[in-house]
């Protein structure tokens, strides 16, 4: 199985996904252009961010359609201040326009990349933090809440991508950890996205993850 993959951002996902998808299937490799897929690899490219990837979705299904190496296209995308659902439909869409004639596969992160990453209680905020992050509990707490059920307005009137990358750094910090779009590698490390999906598995919460999983399995 060879996958194409298209991703919303720059940074971030680029380079967590290079490090997740062989934690969810370590039969799969990355190779870092079209004519390396051999067997059993898999492939990343970013979509720029928005609006920009729902161009590069047509360059991605001509390549699906085209290249008789490429099994399936997993497009993954920030749900944002849509729904989950509706943005669903309007990757689905996109991709439809362009009639792909292989499977393939929608990953909503809902809202975003970091309200996953909220879901790893291990660094969910310690029971007697302070400071930002003690207010931020306040608000709603990720270690007993799900992440991707927070709700849509904030006290600093942040949009819900910036608020949970915010509560994310604040997490990080108050253990020692850094964070940042120019540095995910904390999180990208295999146990980090073992500690999610436990989450997962034993709350129901992060259900958006689960399309992940079933993309490359």
């Amino acid at each position: 199985m060879n996958v194409y993959t298209l991703v919303e951002g720059l940074r971030v996902e680029p380079y967590v996904y290079a490090k997740w998808i062989p934690a969810i299937n370590p039969n799969l490799r990355q190779v870092q252009s079209l004519h390396e897929l051999r067997n059993n690899n898999f492939i990343i490219f970013s979509g720029g961010g928005y609006p920009s990837y729902l161009k590069m979705i047509g360059n991605a299904v001509a390549d699906l359609n085209n290249i008789p190496s490429i099994d399936r296209l997993v497009v993954g995308v920030d749900s944002e201040e849509m729904t989950r659902i509706n943005k669903l439909n309007e990757i689905d869409n996109a991709i439809k326009s362009h009639h792909p004639t292989k499977p393939y596969h929608i990953v909503v992160q809902h809202y975003c990349f970091e309200t996953w990453c909220l879901g790893n209680r291990k660094i969910a905020p310690k029971p007697h933090c302070t400071g930002e992050l003690r207010n931020l509990k306040s608000f709603f707490d990720v270690s007993t809440q799900d992440p991707e059920q927070m709700p849509s307005q904030f006290p600093q009137e942040l949009g819900r991508s910036a608020f949970a990358f915010q509560y994310l750094r604040k997490c990080m910090q108050d253990r020692g950890i850094t964070y940042s779009k120019r540095n995910p590698a904390y999180v990208a490390h295999p146990t980090y996205f073992y500690q999610i999906r436990q989450r997962q598995s034993d709350t129901g919460h992060i259900d958006s993850i689960l399309p992940l999983i079933h993309a490359f399995t």
